[in-house]
């Protein structure tokens, strides 16, 4: 009896297993960028882009030019790809890897969140900026009457949100 039980309790847990689907497309994202204008002007401007798109700050050092966010949720900013590697929603900061549950379903995270890193530093062509997306996650927790699940979503960045610091650095106004 206990090894149909075991078996059985086997059988279970690997009719549960859900499907990662790995990121097909190659985000290398341009992650560097030059600017003319002064050291004081492009760090005004990026203190601005973190306010604009509510961002929050966790470290501001402009002697040694770090900004960072703390770990921050990112609810309506990600997205997956479609099956032909596009992404379902082409300006969103995020892109995650698909998890296919037993059913077949798309499984959901219930957070995503990453941390902002971004390095402002004089150089003898202008001032360079250096912006990372870090610790990219996607998470969910459930609890049924088998147990808990508990799942980990990877995600890169999609390179939206480094062109827009960019465009601003250049284009402030707009």
């Amino acid at each position: 009896m206990k090894k149909i039980l075991t078996i059985s309790m086997i059988f279970l847990f690997a009719s549960c297993q859900v499907q990662h689907i790995p990121i097909k497309g190659n985000y290398t994202v341009k992650n560097e960028f030059i600017s003319q204008k002064p050291y004081d002007e492009v760090w005004s401007n990026i203190i601005d882009i973190f306010a604009k798109n509510g961002i929050p700050i966790g470290v501001l050092d402009k002697t040694s030019g770090i900004i960072t966010s703390p770990e921050q949720s990112f609810p309506n900013n990600y997205t997956y790809e479609l099956d032909n590697g596009s992404l379902e929603n082409p300006t969103a900061w995020i892109v995650l890897e698909r998890i296919v549950g037993p059913d077949g379903r798309q499984v959901t995270p219930q957070k995503v969140t990453a941390i902002w890193n971004v390095r402002i530093k004089q150089i003898n062509t202008g001032v360079s900026v250096n912006i990372n997306l870090l610790n990219i996650n996607g998470s969910l927790v459930s609890t049924s009457r088998y147990g808990t699940i508990s799942e980990t979503w990877n995600g890169k960045s999609t390179g939206v949100f480094e062109s827009i610091i960019f465009k601003q650095i250049n284009n402030p106004e707009k």
